[in-house]
């Protein structure tokens, strides 16, 4: 089935850096880091076994099997300039983003109920049946990471130099999972019967 089901994680923190031995480097008070993390289910499909008791009418069933997704993680890592107490210099802001795709092998399980609706409303016929499920899917985890260009920082006071430079690492681990409610209708195509032989 295709999805639309997706969710964000949003987080953000102001750094503060109270330097060495008193002296601070830098104090950027202004300055705001934070990222965003979205996991996105775009489809999932299952392949299940049943396993019921039942009548002509009637089936209460458990259900279990393996399931499969595609996962849409989407980052977005950034940071506002700040400024540093007293001084007239600043950090500058930043902005990175990431996007991977994975298709993910996971188990699910479940149960329902399912019945045939002629007799459920008082007509002839059996052909008919409606289901009411409930399925839990587990996918596992979904790791991934990239680098981001690192920017500019003061590291030595006064002077403002040398400046600090290079890539920073972001890592991101999310455990993806599913809880379905379906509701179905069936049509059951009649076959024939065959006789029942009895030897003497």
């Amino acid at each position: 089935m295709w999805s639309t089901e997706r969710d964000t994680l949003t987080y953000g923190t102001q750094p503060v850096n109270l330097g060495f031995l008193g002296v601070p480097y830098y104090v950027p008070v202004s300055l705001l880091q934070g990222f965003t993390d979205q996991e996105r289910i775009d489809w999932l499909t299952t392949w299940r076994a049943r396993l019921g008791w039942g009548n002509e009418w009637l089936l209460w069933y458990a259900t279990a099997g393996v399931a499969w997704a595609k996962i849409e993680s989407n980052y977005q890592l950034g940071s506002t300039p700040g400024d540093a107490v007293g001084l007239v210099w600043g950090l500058p802001g930043g902005y990175a983003a990431a996007n991977f795709s994975t298709i993910k092998t996971g188990w699910v399980v479940g149960g329902g109920v399912e019945t045939a609706i002629g007799r459920l409303i008082g007509l002839p016929g059996n052909n008919w049946t409606m289901k009411l499920e409930y399925l839990y899917a587990d996918l596992g985890s979904v790791t991934n990471s990239f680098g981001a260009p690192l920017a500019p920082v003061c590291t030595q006071f006064p002077g403002c130099a040398p400046l600090a430079t290079g890539n920073t690492s972001f890592n991101s681990t999310s455990h993806v999972y599913e809880q379905i409610i379906r509701i179905g209708v069936n049509y059951r195509f009649s076959y024939p019967v065959a006789p029942v032989v009895t030897k003497y």
